[in-house]
């Protein structure tokens, strides 16, 4: 009789873990479908917020060796050199007329500008003295959803533009600056900003109606995305040394620091 019981104790026991680890890999497998590998909401953390006296900043890029940043403002059509906590160091000399993004070349230190509504790019000085100008002929539905971003890719030494909406391009220009490769974006519907990540070689870009920061590699393809809900969000910049991502909001005329874990 004592065998039985324990045959009989044995196998019950043998029937709960069973019953607890299916229980438990069947909640597993449940809980995995319902997140988004490539949907992140905790890599990115709120470390500052800034007042800019810039009216409408629409554009962000770091300085070439990170001791400040570049900011373009549609409303005045100027650049303007920030500090790395918001405060106005200088005006340069060069009056656009509607400037939507700016980047600096690392290797010869000149920046480059867009102009949304003429389809221009615009290489300047770091006074802001203009050295060339570049039509970018994108076919586009609507001039007011044009140029939205540039970014130097340093692997290659190619200029990339964000062009915003209809059609949604990541545009790849020669060291001529002519077209030689058009990417189609599908992941947001709208694209307001581009910086290039030297580290991965991806692109980081904004879009202000979907609230997001997408990660994609150099032909557009997204690989990750992060979820914010500032509002009008159109410009984006990267401190890789120190994993910070800056951010512009145009409506708010406010500078974010975010920490990248």
């Amino acid at each position: 009789m004592k065998v039985l019981l324990h045959i009989l104790s044995t196998q019950n026991s043998l029937v709960i873990h069973f019953t607890l680890f299916f229980f438990t890999l069947l909640f597993s497998c449940s809980a995995d479908e319902g997140i988004a590998p490539d949907q992140q909401e905790s890599d990115l953390e709120l470390m500052a917020t800034y007042n800019l006296i810039v009216p409408e900043p629409s554009g962000l890029s770091l300085n070439y060796n990170a001791s400040h940043l570049w900011v373009v403002s549609d409303q005045t059509g100027k650049v303007y050199k920030v500090s790395l906590d918001g405060r106005a160091l200088e005006t340069l000399a060069y009056t656009g007329e509607d400037l939507e993004a700016v980047t600096q070349n690392p290797v010869d230190k000149t920046l480059w500008a867009a102009e949304e509504r003429s389809r221009e790019i615009v290489q300047l000085d770091t006074l802001g003295n203009e050295l060339a100008r570049f039509n970018i002929l994108v076919e586009q539905t609507d001039s007011n959803n044009g140029l939205e971003g540039i970014a130097f890719n340093t692997s290659n030494g190619h200029l990339y533009v964000l062009n915003e909406k209809a059609p949604h391009l990541l545009v790849e220009l020669n060291p001529n600056q002519a077209i030689l490769n058009q990417y189609e974006l599908t992941f947001a519907d709208d694209c307001s900003g581009l910086v290039y990540d030297s580290t991965e070689n991806v692109f980081w870009i904004v879009s202000d109606e979907s609230q997001t920061i997408t990660k994609c590699d150099i032909t557009g393809n997204p690989l990750e995305s992060f979820n914010l809900t500032i509002p009008k969000l159109e410009g984006i910049a990267l401190d890789l040394t120190r994993k910070i991502v800056y951010l512009v909001s145009d409506s708010k005329e406010e500078l974010y620091l975010f920490s990248l874990k």
